[in-house]
């Protein structure tokens, strides 16, 4: 009879691509060296909503809570990073328009763009499909974008 091996943590795309941006190692961005454990499953278990995304926010340098087109918003230098969607499910977040791309090809259920926002660097991310994990390192990809390289 043989052994059954360990599980290991699956490394999504997305936690690959997101933690590979925030400069992170692959360790780091599957969630293998999270200590516990404990954290981990407590964040992946929290609901991801607009609260959750200007607190994650909060811990970027210069980020502002602003409006845009009379919606809640975030913004760094007036430049817009983030802002609530049209309706409750979503929120948009600016980023380059190939990162789009990519992003809604490797997680369709999560990324996703209307018509009014192809072409456009921005992405409509879904609340709920967003593990709470990986929120702060796409406002700080998106926050870089928006801040020169000198003042990070």
């Amino acid at each position: 009879m043989t052994a059954a091996l360990p599980l290991r943590t699956r490394t999504t795309p997305l936690k690959r691509a997101v933690g590979r941006l925030a400069g992170s190692s692959n360790a780091r961005a599957s969630g293998r060296c999270s200590g516990t454990g404990r954290s981990r499953a407590r964040n992946l278990n929290m609901a991801v909503d607009w609260t959750a995304v200007t607190q994650a926010a909060a811990q970027l340098r210069g980020v502002e809570e602003a409006t845009s087109y009379g919606r809640p918003a975030l913004k760094v230098k007036s430049k817009l990073i983030a802002c609530t969607g049209r309706t409750d499910d979503h929120f948009v977040l600016m980023l380059d328009v190939e990162r789009v791309a990519l992003l809604m090809e490797m997680e369709p259920n999560l990324f996703f763009q209307t018509p009014h926002y192809v072409g456009w660097p921005s992405v409509l991310v879904r609340y709920e499909a967003l593990p709470a994990d990986e929120l702060a390192p796409l406002l700080a990809e998106a926050w870089a974008r928006r801040v020169p390289s000198a003042k990070r």
